[in-house]
């Protein structure tokens, strides 16, 4: 799904023209490649699922005074989208991220909003990509992590080095270990969300640090490399 802004001569687009489909939300207008649905059934899926449902459930059952916090947390915490244009999350929107970031990454969620800041940033990232006998694993500074965070790793694999925009490609490949340390092993992680790896192929890898306790997350760090097998 792609952002747009429109100009003077269209205000507003909606409807398919050809295989593309446009449309807006209350945070702007955007066009998407029109598919039909489908509902892919993989353990990751019906996790999620399972953490969403959970999640939006909870919120229906806060009382209003914590609603209200929340509302007023995403008021000072606007989101950016692709364009760069500032976004206020609804109250709930905002509570269900957090809390959904805060489950994947093995945490408890929160019924507050946070009083804490982000994480801070890894200073530096490197990784290797070896499936044969050597290492496919990352590594990086500070090390270990500190208590109650972990990694959070956004991951594409790609056929071609001239792939360098892939944004709109990376799928979560999950979190490390709380106060994880130096090296961790991503080869399992990245053949369970993307198949099996070949020698040859490249690999995208977007690192934040991510509080169990908050949901928030630090700014990441990338790495890139091709994928051998010795």
């Amino acid at each position: 799904m792609a952002k747009i802004r429109l100009g003077a001569l269209a205000g507003s687009v909606s409807g398919s023209i050809g295989t593309y489909t446009f449309s807006r939300n209350r945070y702007g207008a955007y066009v998407r490649v029109r598919t039909k649905p489908i509902q892919p059934d993989t353990p990751y899926t019906q996790n999620v699922h399972t953490w969403l449902t959970t999640i939006s459930k909870a919120w229906n059952l806060l009382p209003p005074e914590y609603q209200m916090a929340w509302k007023t947390w995403a008021a000072v915490n606007p989101i950016r989208d692709a364009l760069g244009d500032a976004h206020i999350l609804q109250p709930n929107a905002a509570a269900i991220g957090l809390n959904y970031r805060s489950f994947a990454a093995g945490g408890s969620g929160l019924v507050t909003p946070p009083v804490t800041p982000p994480p801070l940033a890894l200073t530096s990232l490197t990784a290797e990509f070896d499936i044969g006998a050597g290492d496919y694993e990352l590594n990086w500074t500070p090390d270990p992590l500190p208590p109650n965070c972990a990694l959070w790793i956004l991951s594409a694999v790609v056929p071609r080095p001239g792939i360098t925009y892939v944004k709109n490609l990376r799928k979560f490949l999950g979190p490390s270990a709380a106060a994880q340390a130096c090296p961790f092993d991503i080869e399992a992680l990245t053949i369970a969300r993307f198949g099996t790896l070949a020698a040859g192929l490249y690999v995208h890898h977007s690192v934040a640090v991510v509080d169990l306790t908050s949901g928030l997350l630090s700014s990441p760090l990338t790495t890139t490399g091709q994928i051998v097998s010795t």
